[in-house]
């Protein structure tokens, strides 16, 4: 794994991200051997900026403190966990007090797929794996449950969630987990809708739980041919409410055929992040159809919605606003086509920053930032875009804030660096 570190100068009056004209940039680092593991297929920042976990594919994951070094590269590698038959999706990071990861192993070893849980105890010396979650209905090698293709945990470490999107022949759904202790979890709540359209939707291909764990929000990007579904549910001790009905946006674009890729449907519900409590919510369709010079690109739209659990199950959803995409995304491209905007996105804890990530935008990938004051979203500065001299890189395949949006963590899992093909993470501050 390589970690580039770039320091942003501030181009606007209010805090923002943006290219300054020189970029200051650490050497890169390698926990693995690039010929075995492809690296950065998730990451996670803890609020306060000390340090940055992230995942290989099958390599395990390694944590990168933050510590001027001797020869001033701010983040030094430290604890590396190899992981054994996990082949590593996703990975969430109890934020509260930054002591325990959840890592989801998709395939496993049957290929039912199971959650780890490891935890920094006091006195431990380090990260130290605690508990691996299972689901008893997925025991079979043929049943691809894809057990923690997406993963959560709250601040308080007090909830775990992990989505199961091809259990019950792809029908799908979210596992909810509750500590009983350190090393021990409930037996898990099934949160599935009933209302979807396709009887293959996978429910939970994407799902988020927001940090105080009251609210979970899943996806369903293949639901009603493939235009795509979300849910959401939320918690009153001690139950879950049974999902909301099916939402998908009214101005869903249309299906339209390309000559290459054939159907290309919106998929809504590629992407999910939410705020603290879980009351902003950002969705991607990450192939929906823009007009842009009056012709269709499948480049992907965001759209961000409320969500007011008080207003009772079903009426808690309002549509805010469809994001306007960053002109420099065409303008580098001409025209965008296949960007997948939307591919990855973080939110702040109060809803008012928003970074989003196309990775195949101009073969490179790139990252942007917009935000919110008192209006709509508005991209802030400029898009970011992935190393030019690295073709392929999918700048863009996770993105994550830290220390208050301050940093901001976005990894290229194809990226070479100019030396291998095993991946990179960039980290930028806002300076």
């Amino acid at each position: 794994m390589f970690i580039h570190y770039m320091m942003l100068s501030l181009l606007l009056p209010i805090m923002g991200w943006a290219i300054p004209p020189m970029i200051q940039q650490g050497p890169m680092l390698q926990f693995v051997d690039p010929n075995v593991c492809n690296e950065g297929v998730a990451e996670d920042v803890c609020p306060d900026g000390s340090f940055i976990v992230e995942a290989s594919d099958s390599c395990g994951i390694a944590f990168w403190n933050r510590s001027i070094s001797s020869d001033g590269n701010p983040w030094v590698l430290g604890q590396v966990i190899p992981l054994p038959n996990c082949n590593i999706q996703s990975i969430a990071l109890a934020k509260g007090n930054c002591s325990t990861v959840v890592v989801g192993c998709t395939y496993g070893s049957d290929n039912s797929g199971f959650v780890l849980v490891l935890d920094n105890l006091i006195g431990s010396g380090g990260w130290t794996q605690t508990a691996q979650l299972t689901y008893p209905n997925c025991p079979s090698p043929n049943a691809y449950c894809l057990l923690g293709l997406a993963v959560g945990i709250d601040d308080p470490r007090q909830t775990i969630m992990a989505t199961i999107p091809e259990y019950q022949l792809q029908k799908g759904g979210v596992l909810i987990y509750h500590a009983e202790g350190i090393g021990s979890w409930t037996t898990p709540v099934l949160l599935q809708a009933t209302d979807y359209v396709s009887p293959a939707a996978q429910q939970g291909r994407t799902a988020v739980l927001s940090r105080n764990g009251q609210v979970v929000i899943w996806g369903a990007q293949f639901d009603a041919n493939n235009n795509g579904s979300i849910w959401y549910s939320h918690y009153t001790a001690p139950l879950w409410s049974l999902p909301s009905p099916r939402y998908s946006p009214p101005d869903l674009g249309p299906t339209v055929r390309d000559p290459i890729y054939g159907a290309i449907p919106p998929q809504f519900g590629s992407a999910i992040t939410t705020t603290y409590n879980g009351s902003i919510v950002a969705v991607s369709s990450y192939t929906e159809v823009y007009v842009y010079a009056h012709t269709s690109f499948f480049t992907g739209r965001v759209r961000t919605f409320q969500i007011d659990t008080s207003a009772g199950v079903g009426v808690g959803i309002t549509y805010l606003q469809n994001l306007p995409l960053p002109s420099d995304m065409y303008l580098a491209s001409g025209g965008g086509n296949r960007n997948q905007f939307g591919q990855a996105m973080t939110i702040s804890s109060y809803g008012t920053v928003l970074a989003i990530a196309a990775e195949e935008a101009t073969n490179t990938g790139l990252a942007g930032v917009w935000r919110y004051a008192g209006m709509p979203f508005a991209q802030v500065g400029t898009a970011i875009f992935g190393n030019p001299e690295d073709s392929n890189s999918n700048f863009g395949c996770t993105i994550t804030f830290g220390n208050a949006t301050n940093l901001m963590s976005v990894t290229a899992c194809y990226s070479d660096g100019g030396v291998s093909g095993t991946g990179a993470t960039y980290v930028f501050t806002n300076a």
